[in-house]
């Protein structure tokens, strides 16, 4: 097997899920894991694209018929998950969400940008016309229902190398509501399915400190089997989500997969020695901070996968990342496409995405000194070693991949990287990853129908993708989620006939 370096970010999953989420593992079904169902407090969608002629659809659906839910949405880019743009998602009982992520020209000027669309009605729209005569929020925005929601993705703080036009996205479920509802300068508000967004808008954007809080909160005035309001009850908060990446030729598409939790597990107490003292308790819920909320404007903290979701702002990435990690990918593969003397054109490559590598990249000290976030309180990092583990120097991971055919005959595979290309003279895979491994050759006759004596057929097969990490942390592997894309490549990236399959996490 050959190594190569794999870089950026991560996670995967040591805990649950194949059919739904997409993923298959082995765990603790009581821990925080990966839902078989695809319904969870967070979604974790591993990729989306708006370049090469694609484009990306998102559904985020609301499966309780009885509370609504405030989430959170963060477009993260390709190399460095770079916060794109965030926002909130205003979701009644039963309700679906739906936007896009395109190209479109805004400007007229014949140079197109990456923008979010949306004509629902559960994300709002703050770019409303003066004397448009549209009925608005308390803060003067509307709803995409009745003005579409055209958002260009913010770029500015896009890196060399980096791109929005392709990257991944995090959707976090942060409370929900049910009941009656009553909020400031307004009668009480009742939760129900079809009820009024501009009346669950009055609740979601009053900040939490209302007296409708659990147990714990500085105004508690009822028990946490009454709050109206919860975030750390993982009853409450049921969500899903779809990816469909479309362009004139080809159509593929995902489950999103979910983080879901539960109410206490059995992972041992106390926590791993060396973890920083902001690690929360692992308890087994996605968000256990009963008064988690976040918000989306100008200013406002990034909300960071993790942080802040334990008990009284402590961070669970750690637990997280526990049932994300993997040490091995496998999966099936048809690629006739290294055939001779007449090659085909099927093809099969690899999705892979490292979403909390940016958690363990660098940071700066009070003074300004560039040191490495530390989730797993790894000691002894200096110099130019600013990620730590699982990263290793400059946010690698090291892999190794092997193809085996039908009759378990094995070779080692190389691969080209479509996302980013060599970095630093390695061939190094970023954040989120399009791999185009080259897989091994096939030998035919000039018939094309018999192999060349001494040959093997590697037009089909199986394999396996080793990770090669920094130890520290208090889990196996890296936290990775991955897909294989089988294709057809009529000519140079003109896929026809896609299909997404996801590999299995060990």
């Amino acid at each position: 097997m050959t190594k190569f370096s794999l870089k950026k970010k991560l996670l995967p999953s040591l805990m649950a899920a194949s059919l739904a989420s997409g993923v298959a593992f082995s765990g603790n079904a009581n821990a925080i894991h990966l839902a078989e169902d695809g319904i969870g407090q967070a979604l974790l969608a591993p990729m989306y694209l708006a370049n090469y002629g694609y484009k990306t659809k998102i559904a985020i659906v609301n499966h309780s018929t009885e509370k609504a839910v405030k989430a959170k949405v963060v477009l993260r880019s390709a190399v460095t998950s770079t916060e794109l743009l965030d926002f909130i998602l205003y979701l009644s009982p039963g309700d679906v969400w739906r936007g896009e992520i395109r190209q479109q020209d805004l400007d007229k000027d014949g140079t197109t940008e990456t923008v979010l669309y949306s004509a629902d009605d559960s994300i709002k729209n703050d770019k409303v016309p003066a004397g448009s005569g549209v009925a608005v929020n308390a803060d003067g925005t509307t709803f995409g229902s009745i003005l579409p929601v055209t958002q260009k993705i913010f770029i500015q703080n896009v890196g060399n190398g980096d791109t929005e036009k392709m990257g991944h996205i995090e959707i976090i479920g942060l409370y929900a509501v049910d009941g009656d509802i009553n909020v400031p300068a307004s009668n009480a508000v009742p939760i129900s399915q079809g009820m009024s967004k501009f009346a669950l808008a009055k609740i979601f954007d009053t900040p939490r400190v209302t007296g409708l809080e659990p147990i714990n909160t500085p105004t508690e005035t009822t028990s946490p089997t009454t709050s109206k309001i919860r975030s750390a009850d993982p009853s409450w908060i049921h969500l899903s989500g779809t990816i469909e990446m479309m362009s004139a030729n080809d159509r593929m598409g995902y489950r999103i997969p979910a983080l879901v939790g539960a109410d206490g597990d059995n992972i041992p107490s106390p926590l791993p020695a060396g973890l920083p003292t902001s690690t929360a308790p692992f308890d087994g819920k996605v968000i256990a901070n009963t008064a988690f909320d976040a918000n989306a404007a100008a200013g406002v903290a990034e909300t960071a996968l993790g942080f802040g979701w334990g008990v009284l702002g402590t961070d669970k990435i750690i637990e997280v990342e526990m049932a994300l990690a993997s040490t091995m990918l496998t999966g099936t593969y048809e690629d006739d496409t290294h055939t001779t003397p007449t090659a085909g054109i099927n093809r099969t490559r690899i999705m892979i995405t490292f979403p909390t590598r940016y958690r363990h990249g660098e940071g700066s000290d009070v003074n300004g000194t560039i040191v490495p976030n530390n989730p797993c309180g790894v000691t002894g990092l200096v110099g130019a070693d600013h990620f730590s583990s699982p990263f290793k120097t400059g946010g690698s991971i090291e892999y190794a991949l092997s193809a085996y055919n039908n009759f378990e005959i094995g070779s080692a595979v190389s691969g080209s990287i479509f996302s980013g290309g060599p970095v630093d003279g390695l061939n190094q895979l970023v954040e989120v990853n399009y791999f185009i491994p080259s897989w091994p050759a096939t030998k035919k006759q000039n018939d094309n129908l018999t192999l060349v004596v001494g040959t093997h057929n590697f037009e089909s097969g199986w394999f396996k993708m080793l990770f090669d990490v920094r130890e520290g942390c208090p889990y196996a592997g890296a936290p990775v989620l991955s897909f294989i894309h089988k294709h057809k490549e009529k000519a140079l990236a003109q896929f026809t006939e896609s299909w997404l399959v996801s590999a299995s996490h060990n």
